[in-house]
């Protein structure tokens, strides 16, 4: 029998410092007993997939053993995954989380969606990130990271429809909350479009941004959306480690250009360092620009849902909805574990390989096949379906709304 185990408030605030300092702080011994038993697993080994036997004691991994060769302990929590994956934990590192109004609850978006650690992506500012931290981090049984949004109040449905006055971005509060929460806040976000930018200069809370992010050592994801600013403009304030969230959107303003060439600045940006992300959303994706993209090299960067109170329901639905939508392009399993998985845990700090001796959550997921409508009729593809979230050790059931939604 699966069981869900949680941890205290108090336990989880600092987990939250040391979820980052995992690969360094050790701390594995060899328990008599473990309590958490995987076998028969297909184990990502970082380039692809082998049948094992896993054993776990407090979130350790002290065993990995030949397929079908650990014996049932009667103490320990026992999967039988025979025909499932087992990978390094799911990221979702683009997601908006509630009180915010723009946001969905960390309960539904974490362990059940099989994500074991999730970022939201500058929901929060100096104003409001206080309420995140009671009302979202400190209960959460997922580990929550944060990217700041250095608008005083954050995201919200109202303001994101509101334009950046001149000079905008309240830095010293920011610097506050970084003092406090280190850990926490990973990064900035700038969440600048035709919506929201300054009309006599776009690039203003950008730059503010970005010059606040770079001062203090952490990384600025800016937000690609309906001109202006363009991406050309937004590369030329980017340093290594910064990122580009909805990368392969329409075409009004993405990687590709009207004719559909990878922009020469974007071959540039990633040669220094930058990264990109996905950013599905409810219409942040769009398979011709990814396509496109693809054919033309861009294949470095990560996959993440921007779940919010409007993708839930039309776009990316949920995380392996997203996934699920990659394989069906024809991305390889082992590049989807690699983008949803080993980029996201590197930026994060978090380990990225599955071996003995090292505490690494895991994810373990299904492949259904399922009828799918297409131009020359029916085909049959797969479907990716989280079973289990594996969280300092804890198990925890997953992808109850994923089969709700798509198998039933």
């Amino acid at each position: 029998m699966v069981l869900s185990r949680g941890i205290s408030r108090r336990a989880f605030v600092h987990v939250l410092g040391g979820a980052a300092l995992a690969p360094t702080l050790g701390g594995c011994h060899n328990d008599p007993e473990p309590d958490v038993i995987i076998r028969q697993g297909r184990v990502f080994d970082g380039n692809g997939f082998r049948e094992l036997d896993l054993a776990l004691a407090r979130g350790c991994i002290t065993t990995l053993a030949p397929s079908g060769s650990l014996t049932v302990v009667p103490t320990a929590t026992t999967v039988e995954a025979a025909g499932w994956y087992v990978t390094p934990g799911w990221v979702d590192g683009h997601v908006h989380l509630g009180p915010s109004d723009v946001g969905l609850p960390s309960p539904r978006l974490g362990a059940p969606m099989g994500a074991t650690a999730l970022v939201d992506a500058g929901t929060y500012g100096p104003q409001t990130f206080a309420a995140f931290v009671a009302e979202t981090v400190e209960p959460s049984e997922t580990p929550l990271f944060a990217l700041l949004n250095l608008r005083a109040d954050g995201l919200t449905l109202s303001n994101s429809l509101t334009r950046y006055e001149r000079g905008e971005g309240d830095t010293d509060g920011a610097a506050r909350l970084l003092d406090r929460y280190p850990h926490l806040i990973r990064g900035v976000k700038a969440r600048v479009d035709g919506s929201t930018a300054n009309g006599d200069d776009p690039l203003s809370m950008c730059r503010t941004a970005a010059d606040w992010a770079h001062h203090t050592g952490l990384p600025l994801t800016v937000h690609l959306g309906e001109p202006e600013p363009h991406l050309l403009d937004l590369l030329s304030l980017l340093q290594e480690g910064d990122i580009v969230t909805h990368a392969f959107r329409p075409r009004s303003n993405c990687v590709v250009d009207e004719e559909g060439r990878l922009y020469p600045a974007v071959t540039e940006a990633l040669s220094r360092g930058v990264g990109f992300d996905v950013g599905f959303g409810a219409v942040s994706f769009a398979r011709d620009t990814w396509q496109l993209a693809h054919d033309q090299g861009l294949q470095d960067y990560t996959i993440s849902s921007d779940s919010w109170v409007v993708s839930s329901s039309t776009g990316a639905l949920t995380l392996a909805n997203v996934l699920t939508t990659f394989l069906n392009l024809g991305l390889p399993l082992a590049d989807i574990i690699h983008r949803v998985s080993v980029l996201p845990r590197q930026r994060l700090g978090l380990p990225t390989t599955i071996q003995e001796e090292q505490r690494t959550d895991l994810t373990i997921f299904s492949l259904s096949e399922q009828e799918r409508d297409g131009p020359n009729g029916s085909t049959t593809g797969h479907r990716i379906i989280p079973e289990y979230a594996v969280i300092a050790g804890a198990v925890h059931r997953a992808g109850d709304e994923d089969r709700e939604r798509f198998l039933a």
